[in-house]
């Protein structure tokens, strides 16, 4: 195959609608091209696009590999773009010391540039490191190399990070605005939808397979306490009904540029590290926990499976009536973490704190490393 041939066919790839068939053909491209360095960056682009960033990973270390053995002027041309998205691989394994071992190795022969900058800043800040971000924000603004619009944009978030600094303004508060954002939304449809006779916040059930009665139904694959609630349900048809699309994503007040992108400050005076995103949603709230031993992720699942029992019979709210939990789903991150999704329904804030003060009990006996609400890194 003519290398034209080859590039409009990768072209053709990247830009297709169908990220699967676009990956089929990068596959078959570097089957037939097996020393060109581009195919498999796009491939991992493609990867990267559809969330499989292990993959990417693979896909990137292989062709840093043949960078280093290839020494061309295209394998020059090409290491720093398979950084970028090698780094975006490790972000999306939850690596971010990897991450940023990227990018340090990107700026060491390319200093000032603004693509690794800005993303090397938003890592920081994603990884509570606020000082180390605006140092290497502040960098990329004064150098100047991007797009005029985009320098300033960034210019005003410095400001904005700055003044929310300055203020002082306690992390909570991000919480706090996602949580009454949502329940007010919720509220504006409730009302409505009771109206119409739907019942509110029902628990889902199936009938017993022993035939007495009815069950909580739990989230496939789900731990045992993961019992589910639909936002409402239309008794005549039968059909359950969601409020709003989607993690419900909101700014607090004058730092509103700050929910772009996940901004992560610490939670102070408490008795381990405690952390909050800028970007924490009410309906689909992720704490990432990490403990000190491995092997008391169980002790911690059982924890959280208590809260979540409470939560979702009432305890933050009016039981069999609004402010109950609804769903709750888990994955392990690494040996020594996990991360729990919860759609938090109408709960009260102190949901958040009951939650804290049960995990500072854990943490008498088996240590809690840190705790972060919210999208970030730990």
């Amino acid at each position: 195959m003519e290398v034209d041939e080859v590039s409009e066919k990768a072209l053709q790839a990247v830009r297709a609608e169908d990220p699967r068939k676009a990956r089929e053909i990068l596959e078959e491209l570097i089957s037939q091209n097996p020393d060109k360095i581009d195919l498999r960056h796009s491939l991992a682009v493609i990867l990267l696009n559809m969330g499989e960033a292990h993959a990417a990973h693979i896909v990137c270390e292989d062709a840093i590999r043949m960078c280093y053995e290839q020494q061309s002027d295209t394998a020059a041309t090409m290491m720093t773009p398979i950084l970028l998205a090698n780094a975006e691989a490790f972000e999306g394994m939850y690596q971010p010391r990897k991450a940023e071992e990227q990018y340090k190795k990107i700026l060491e022969t390319e200093e000032g540039h603004p693509y690794a900058q800005q993303r090397y800043a938003y890592l920081l800040f994603s990884w509570g490191k606020i000082d180390d971000g605006l140092k290497i924000m502040q960098s990329y603004v004064d150098g100047g190399y991007d797009d005029p619009e985009a320098i300033t944009a960034h210019e005003n978030l410095i400001a904005t990070i700055r003044t929310y600094l300055r203020n002082d303004v306690h992390p909570k508060e991000f919480l706090q605005a996602h949580r009454d954002a949502y329940v007010a939304e919720f509220n504006t449809f409730a009302e409505k939808l009771e109206s119409e006779g739907w019942y509110l916040e029902p628990a889902r059930m199936k009938k017993n397979p022993n035939g007495d009665g009815f069950v909580l139904i739990i989230a496939e694959d789900g731990p045992s306490y993961a019992a589910t609630r639909v936002d409402a349900y239309n008794p005549e048809t039968g059909q359950p009904g969601r409020i709003g699309e989607g993690p419900y994503i909101v700014g607090l007040a004058d730092y509103a540029i700050m929910a772009q992108s996940p901004f992560v400050d610490a939670w102070p005076g408490k008795e381990f590290p405690v952390f909050v995103s800028s970007r924490c949603p009410w309906n689909n709230l992720s704490i990432q926990i990490r403990v000190v031993n491995e092997n008391s992720l169980e002790v911690l699942d059982s924890y959280i499976g208590d809260w979540y029992e409470a939560g979702f019979h009432g305890a933050f709210g009016i039981p069999d009536k609004e402010g109950m939990f609804h769903e709750i789903y888990a994955e392990k991150v690494d040996t020594h973490t996990a991360a729990f999704y919860v759609d938090c329904g109408r709960a009260r804030f102190d949901a958040v704190n009951d939650l804290l003060n049960r995990l500072e009990t854990m943490h008498g006996q088996y240590f809690i490393d840190a705790v972060l609400f919210g999208e970030g890194k730990l």
